[in-house]
Parts: C-alpha cells; sequence; structure tokens
C-alpha cells in the first residue's frame, strides 16, 4: 500500500480488517427479488454473527402505494419505553431489558425500474456482546418451526401424543435442544393455534346446514370435560337418512340466557337462516330460549326422553294407554275424544302434575298433532345421543374444552368419510328394480339416493293397495269413491271439489299401517324436501331397463 493510502483506509474504514471490509462489500453488493428475500438473508447473517433481527421502518411511495423501502434492525435496538417503567399496577412482573440502542442495521430499497432490491445502507456495529452459536437458538427472529416440523407435530398430535411428549420426540430426533430451531413455548403457540383454526367454525358444516339445516336436533344434557359445562351438537340428517353435524356449542350454564346466547351464536354462523323445525329434550330453559330466539320455528319433544317420563310416572294399562296418544296416528278430534275417555278412565285430576303438563304441551308430542308436520320422520334425539356415544371413546374427562372440541371435530371426521361413501355409491349406481316394477318406482329409483329410495318405493306399494271403486258424476263436479283392496270396507270419498280433502287422503295413504311404537319412518316422512335426491346421478337407460337375453336357436 502507497504512502497516504493508509490514511484514505482509515478514514473509510476506521479500525476495520481486511476480512470485515470484504464481508462488508459481500452485503452492500446483495441484489434480492423480494423484501422478504433481502430479511431472510439479513436474517441468516444475523444467526451467523450471534444476534437477532426486528422489522422496522416500511416506506410506500405516497402515489402508488408501492413499498420502496424497508429497514432491519439488530433486536437490541432502541430502549424500552418509558411508559413500562411508570406502571404502578402490575399482573404481572415485567420481562427483563432486552434492549440496549444498538446502531446495526441493513437497508434495502426497490428499484423501480427492474423490481429488484439492493442494499442501501449497512452497520455492523455492536454495543453488547454478540450470542454464543448454541445461543441462537433462543433469539426469538432465529425460531420458528419449519413447514416439514409443523407437519410433523400435527402427525404426532393425531397420533396421541401430548405437546411435552412431541417436543421431547423433536428434540431426539434432531440431535439436541439446540438444534431443533424452537423452544417449548413456540411449539406450544403453535399447537393452540393450530387448535383454535380447527374449531373455529368449517365450511363444510355451512354447506351442510345450507343443504340439510331444515330439521335441527339438539341436547343439551351431555358432560364429558373437566369443567363440566354443557357441550351441546347440533345434528340434522342428510339426504342418506345419515347423520350430519352442523356444529357444537359450550355453554356456561343450562340457564335460558346461556342458551339464548348459544342460539344466536349459531344463527350468527349461518348467516342468519332459521331451521323450520327442531328437536329437543325437553329443557325448560331451552324451551324457552327457542320460543325467544327462532319464534317462527316448529317445536317437537323428543319421543325418546317423553318414554323414560312415562315409564318414571305410569303403570301397566295406564302407561300402554298413555302411549297411544304419542305413537297413533288419530285426527285432534279423535285424540282429544280419547284424551276424555283416559281422564275419567283413571280419575285424572290437578294432582296428576306430570300428565297436565304433558297435556298442555301436546302439540309438541303427540302425532296427532305433529303429523305432516316437517320433522323428516324424526321424533326423538337418538341421533345426537348415538353422536354422544361415538363421542365417549378415547374421551378424557381431564380434557380441556379445546381438547374436546378438537376430539369432535375428529369424530366429525368419520361421519364425513362415510357420507362420502354413500355419495360414491348414490353417485354410481342405481337402486335395483324388477323389469315389472310399477313405473312410477322404477322413476324414483332414477331420482332418489338408495336409502331415500327405500322408502318412496314403500309408500309406492302402499298406494298400489288402493284403487277407485266407484264414480259418480254430478251436475258441477266428479265423486271418487277410492277402497282399500285388501280391506273394502275402507273407503273414501274424494271430489273434484275437495281439493284440502284429497292432500288429506294422499297423506293418510302414506300413513297407512303406521300405528306403532313410532319406529316406522316411512309412515311418518312427512313432506320430503328438494335436497332429498339423487337426481345428479348419471343413469344410462340399460341399467334401469335391461335388455332381455334370449337364447340362440340350436
Amino acid at each position: 500500500m502507497a504512502i497516504g493510502e493508509t490514511d484514505v483506509f482509515d478514514m473509510e474504514y476506521g479500525s476495520a480488517t481486511l476480512e470485515d471490509i470484504a464481508e462488508y462489500d459481500t452485503v452492500i453488493s446483495q441484489i434480492f427479488g423480494s423484501e422478504e428475500e433481502g430479511y431472510n438473508y439479513y436474517n441468516a447473517y444475523a444467526r451467523s454473527k450471534g444476534f437477532g433481527v426486528r422489522k422496522e421502518e416500511l416506506t410506500r411511495k405516497l402515489d402508488t402505494n408501492i413499498a420502496f423501502r424497508r429497514l432491519y434492525v439488530c433486536c437490541k435496538e432502541g430502549y424500552q419505553a418509558r411508559k413500562h417503567f411508570e406502571k404502578t399496577k402490575r399482573v404481572r412482573p415485567p420481562r427483563p431489558l432486552s434492549r440496549c440502542g444498538c446502531g446495526a442495521r441493513m437497508e434495502i430499497e426497490l428499484r423501480m425500474d427492474n423490481g429488484e432490491w439492493f442494499v442501501k445502507d449497512f452497520l455492523d456495529e455492536h454495543n453488547h456482546p454478540l450470542a454464543k452459536p448454541e445461543q441462537t437458538t433462543y433469539i426469538r427472529s432465529h425460531r420458528g418451526l419449519s413447514d416439514m416440523q409443523k407437519a410433523d407435530v400435527i402427525e404426532y398430535g393425531i397420533g396421541g401424543l401430548r405437546t411435552h411428549q412431541i417436543m421431547e420426540v423433536m428434540e431426539k430426533d434432531s440431535g439436541g435442544f439446540s438444534k431443533v430451531g424452537f423452544i417449548p413455548r413456540d411449539l406450544y403457540n403453535f399447537v393452540a393455534k393450530y387448535k383454535k383454526e380447527r374449531i373455529e367454525g368449517h365450511a363444510q358444516s355451512r354447506i351442510d346446514y345450507d343443504a340439510f339445516g331444515g330439521v335441527v336436533i339438539f341436547d343439551s344434557t351431555y358432560r364429558v370435560n373437566k369443567y363440566n359445562l354443557p357441550f351441546v351438537p347440533f345434528i340434522g340428517v342428510n339426504h342418506h337418512r345419515s347423520t350430519t353435524v352442523f356444529g357444537f356449542g359450550i355453554v356456561s350454564a343450562e340457564t335460558e340466557a346461556s342458551f339464548v346466547w348459544l342460539l344466536e351464536a349459531f344463527l350468527e354462523s349461518t348467516q342468519q337462516k332459521h331451521p323450520r323445525s327442531v328437536i329437543t329434550d325437553g329443557d325448560h330453559a331451552m324451551a324457552k330460549a327457542i320460543a325467544a330466539v327462532f319464534p317462527n320455528t316448529d317445536h317437537r319433544l323428543c319421543s325418546w326422553h317423553i318414554e323414560q317420563n312415562m315409564i318414571r310416572h305410569l303403570r301397566k294399562q295406564k302407561l300402554k294407554d298413555f302411549r297411544k296418544f304419542v305413537y297413533h296416528i288419530w285426527d285432534v278430534d279423535e285424540f282429544e275424544r280419547c284424551w276424555v275417555e283416559f281422564m275419567v278412565d283413571y280419575d285424572i285430576s290437578e294432582k296428576d302434575a306430570w300428565i297436565m303438563t304433558m297435556y298442555e304441551l301436546r302439540k309438541k308430542w303427540s302425532r296427532a298433532y305433529t303429523k305432516g308436520r316437517y320433522f323428516l320422520g324424526m321424533q326423538s334425539n337418538q341421533r345426537s345421543e348415538s353422536l354422544n356415544s361415538r363421542l365417549h371413546k378415547n374421551l378424557d374427562r381431564r380434557m380441556s374444552l379445546v381438547d374436546l372440541l378438537e376430539h369432535s371435530d375428529h369424530c366429525l371426521s368419520r361421519i364425513r368419510k362415510n357420507e362420502a361413501e354413500l355419495d360414491a355409491t348414490a353417485s354410481l349406481t342405481v337402486p335395483f328394480t324388477e323389469l315389472t316394477a310399477d313405473p312410477l318406482e322404477r322413476s324414483a329409483a332414477l331420482i332418489y339416493t338408495p336409502v331415500m329410495f327405500k322408502k318412496v318405493k314403500h309408500q309406492i306399494m302402499q298406494l298400489s293397495k288402493w284403487e277407485v271403486a266407484e264414480v259418480t258424476k254430478n251436475d258441477a263436479s266428479v265423486l271418487y269413491t277410492v277402497a282399500h283392496k285388501e280391506s273394502r270396507h275402507v273407503t273414501y270419498d274424494v271430489s273434484q271439489e275437495m281439493s284440502q280433502k284429497v292432500v288429506d287422503f294422499l297423506k293418510g295413504i302414506i300413513a297407512e299401517g303406521g300405528e306403532d311404537d313410532g319406529k316406522n319412518e316411512a309412515a311418518s316422512l312427512g313432506p320430503l324436501p328438494a335436497y332429498f335426491s339423487g337426481s345428479s346421478q348419471a343413469c344410462p337407460g340399460n341399467v334401469r331397463n335391461p335388455k332381455i337375453i334370449k337364447p340362440k336357436d340350436s
């Protein structure tokens, strides 16, 4: 180096070594394709040196709002704000001080002509000791789970490992705690965030509710969590007559206010779409909440819970006679007449509080009042009970609420798996019909899902048992006498002018033979919604109408 050049060198680089100068030139000459690429480079450089990085100022152009300058600083830049020292009421002990006014920095800027980012300013002088290599794992900007590690964590969690066990496994796989790349707090934060994202509503549940939310069943009696809080699943039935889940809810207590909040939250998640009908266990607080939040929704009481109460309050013949009010398909007038006889026969009075209460609620449980209403053949919340029994498997009463909901989500995935299999069957096949089958039955096979086809077929078979026995023409109308083929004494007179009676007559045909214990859902199906259809099925004619194979002449 010539005389005089040393002075220029010292003025420009101070006491820096040739190695420092080469390193400085390397950093200054960097070109990045994006702002994030510049951050990753500086953060990797910081890790090799022993300090952390923070993102600071991001400058945008006023006219286009395009970000064109970004400043990165040492994690110890600046000082703790004064307000933290002046607090008088502290909920928790303050964090240790980490900032000491370090001036190390790197600033990058965007070239508008080619879209590349270059290093505009770089200063690598620190006023604090740098961390040792084994300590950099604990610096915030160098901690975090990679995508591969996140995938492993999810798999370990599904496999049943607790979070602290996952941490131990990953430390061992990485060769030690200093090489895993994150600390337990990072892992716990990721697991908590992942669980929260899983339980904050599912798009598929909302889609299911849009399609199948006509009837909703919920039961608030299920408590399996360490807080003993009511866990309320919202259940429905899909186009395969299988259980579908619209959501889960947890309330602090079984009060009217709690249930009002729950139902309002459910409505918010479904974009204020009210169900047409609901079936519940008869909880008084829930009934009041339904009346307040779903004023136009038809409310039915679960027949299974009524059965349990019947067994508790009634005995022998009295029990058998009362059961008729629940399941027999009477007209309303006939129900009322039989009820008066029941009251007289068993000397029922005001002291029989349960029976009197049930009479006041008769429109919510008696088939005389519920027939023809929109419940899709369902009379109880046994679908909810069935789901609850599935939840019991692998369930731990020490579970937190988040763990409980995650476990519920796992059960939900199995329900959807079964639905996917049924969808495949309905889309790729057509229910078998005999060559001599009624044309209406063969047409129904192309329209309905296999399960629904069985029920529609049953109704078609019921229709075939009736025939027009006599036609009488009057001046202004035509009177049809319709008789049952097997019981000719059972007849109906139907005229063209009696449209409402025609509707009632058709309902009666559907309900024929339905006076049982309430298990014959086909007899109480009620009006069928449009979505109970497999009309999207691809059904070539030769599936429904196979050609008869004739043997060759010998």
